[in-house]
């Protein structure tokens, strides 16, 4: 393996920091801080933000096309009725592990209280909740078409370990940008990408992880409240960093057993 592919890679990554960056500072004058939480939530935010992601998703579909002058289909935009199985059985296990994974910190006593509450009582407050949803389908295209599409396609040298190394390291790295990291949160980019990377190196579909990482997203948002709006469930204390790296690690090998119950270890990829 020569020097090219790894160029390729940086020339994508650098494509997307760029494009990161700048919006980081348009949306730092107009909300402050993007690594906070809170000031992320505001619709002008998350219209930037879903903008931003499709713009970094776009200059990566372009260096494919006109770089390496692949077609986008290299990437696996089939999805057969095993891989929908396999993604639906994925997402499905994600939100029942979510709110048994709030059932047992409540029956531990690790959490306080745990409310079932309504998200959204009327039109007004259902608008910003489905904007969110779709600014976190951004971020999820975005993600895969770089970390596991553009970046495994060009180690195919490596072989499947190699493949799901590289993109995890690089799918951790990259959250640094936007995130204050901890090491909870490490492990839990960690567990994503390993999982996520294996379900694109068995399926050789990128909707299969595309689902599962929408998945995860939305039960962070759903079921962990970590933005302090749109859940269905309230806890007292709010969880953990630590606790939702906990969940992760959980996650990460159930949603393994699952994905090899499908495929085996054939890899489509690699």
């Amino acid at each position: 393996m020569g020097i090219w592919p790894w160029l390729h890679i940086l020339a994508a990554y650098l494509a997307y920091i760029a494009v990161a960056l700048l919006a980081s500072l348009l949306i730092r004058r107009i909300a402050g801080d993007l690594k906070e939480m809170n000031n992320r939530n505001s619709p002008r935010v998350l219209l930037l933000g879903a903008a931003a992601n499709l713009l970094a998703m776009f200059a990566v579909l372009l260096l494919l096309l006109f770089w390496d002058r692949q077609p986008i289909t290299v990437l696996g935009l089939g999805l057969n009725a095993r891989d929908l199985l396999a993604a639906l059985s994925g997402v499905a296990a994600t939100f029942a592990l979510a709110v048994i994974f709030l059932a047992v910190l409540r029956q531990t006593q690790r959490i306080t209280a745990l409310e079932i509450t309504r998200p959204a009582s009327s039109a007004a407050q259902a608008a910003p909740m489905a904007l969110g949803l779709l600014v976190l389908a951004s971020v999820v295209l975005q993600e895969e078409t770089l970390n596991r599409g553009y970046v495994s396609h060009n180690l195919l040298a490596l072989g499947p370990a190699g493949i799901l190394l590289i993109s995890t390291a690089t799918f951790v790295l990259i959250h640094f940008l936007t995130n204050r990291a901890k090491l909870a949160q490490v492990i839990s980019w960690v567990a994503s990408g390993l999982t996520l990377g294996l379900a694109y190196l068995l399926s050789g579909s990128i909707w299969v992880p595309i689902l599962l990482h929408y998945a995860t997203d939305t039960a962070n948002v759903l079921v962990f409240n970590i933005t302090g709006q749109f859940s269905f469930f309230k806890t007292t204390p709010a969880l953990s960093e630590g606790q939702r790296a906990v969940f992760r690690v959980v996650y990460a090998l159930i949603i393994t057993a699952i994905l090899l119950a499908f495929y085996g270890l054939n890899f489509k990829i690699g």
